[in-house]
């Protein structure tokens, strides 16, 4: 049985889309489909049935990846403690990771960590919302979980960075040229923001409730002045919409917006927004972590926060 062949189906496993199993391996889709294709022939029974353009483990699938996990687990476990019998950091470590997070913070990190302790250590990085990510490690498929900073009493915690809150809107607007904006500026314009309930929003949120207290009046007054739409997840979609002349967008502050160099981002008022969003770093307390994931935990308090495209 091939090792390679084990490897790609644990990531097609786990992420149910070959499509997006081959990016993260970065082989062609086909090259997993093979894989896939010979391991059932050995075996003599599906691992995968499709489901439109996914895939889902059979009950057979599913008896398979548990002792693939445990094979491959078990040769990754061996080769970290010989690789520390020779004085060497080794190891693999599973890292959840927001978007934003991906896209900036953690490539540093990893470069940084694996500058100071050598190449021996490997990582793992699948990308998800907070609550898929807590979800994640709270099932074990992640040592380590990079997102919204959450109150969990079964959690260890390391706040990270902060990423500001800030509005955004076409360098034609007439509130691009202004030094901040308030909550009085945003009346009765349309506005576009964070879906409520999801991190983000609770972002926006504490904003609308703290610049509502500072201009005396309800949250719920301030709404009903206001013309917002919150049907959106992400800073790319919010930066596709301001383009518009007419629409104002309360967005995160990140590298998400760079592909939009027409657009002014202006601060907000007030220190709420200056800490808009609290990143962190978060492992299970019911867990001893492997020395590489350890070492990268504590490693990553450390590590400078990512610059915005407006530093």
């Amino acid at each position: 049985m091939n090792l390679q062949h084990l490897v790609y189906f644990r990531k097609l496993a786990e992420y149910e889309h070959y499509s997006q199993a081959a990016d993260e391996l970065f082989v062609r889709q086909s090259t997993i489909s093979h894989a896939v294709k010979s391991l059932e022939d050995e075996l003599g029974c599906k691992l995968l049935e499709h489901e439109g353009r996914n895939v889902r483990l059979t009950e057979e699938g599913r008896i398979f990846q548990q002792a693939v996990e445990e094979a491959l687990g078990a040769l990754e476990r061996a080769k970290a403690e010989l690789k520390g019998r020779q004085g060497h950091l080794s190891g693999l470590v599973k890292v959840g990771c927001i978007d934003t997070a991906r896209s900036s913070f953690l490539p540093d990190a990893m470069l940084r960590f694996q500058k100071l302790h050598g190449p021996y250590v490997e990582f793992q990085v699948m990308q998800g919302s907070t609550r898929d990510l807590l979800a994640g490690l709270k099932d074990r498929r992640f040592d380590i979980a990079i997102c919204s900073n959450v109150d969990d009493s079964s959690l260890e915690s390391e706040h990270l960075y902060y990423e500001k809150l800030v509005a955004i809107m076409s360098k034609r607007h007439v509130l691009a040229g202004h030094d901040c904006v308030t909550l009085s500026d945003l009346m009765g314009r349309p506005l576009v923001t964070y879906r409520a309930g999801t991190h983000p929003g609770s972002a926006v949120d504490a904003w609308l409730e703290s610049e509502a207290q500072a201009e005396g009046i309800t949250v719920g007054e301030a709404l009903e002045r206001m013309d917002m739409i919150r049907n959106y997840e992400d800073e790319v979609m919010l930066g596709a919409l301001v383009q518009k002349d007419a629409l104002v967008g309360l967005s995160l502050l990140t590298s998400s917006l760079a592909p939009f160099p027409d657009i002014a981002k202006v601060p907000l008022r007030g220190n709420v927004a200056e800490r808009g969003f609290d990143v962190a770093a978060h492992a299970r307390k019911d867990d001893r972590l492997e020395p590489a994931a350890r070492a990268f935990f504590e490693f990553l308090r450390d590590v400078p926060a990512p610059r915005s495209d407006s530093d």
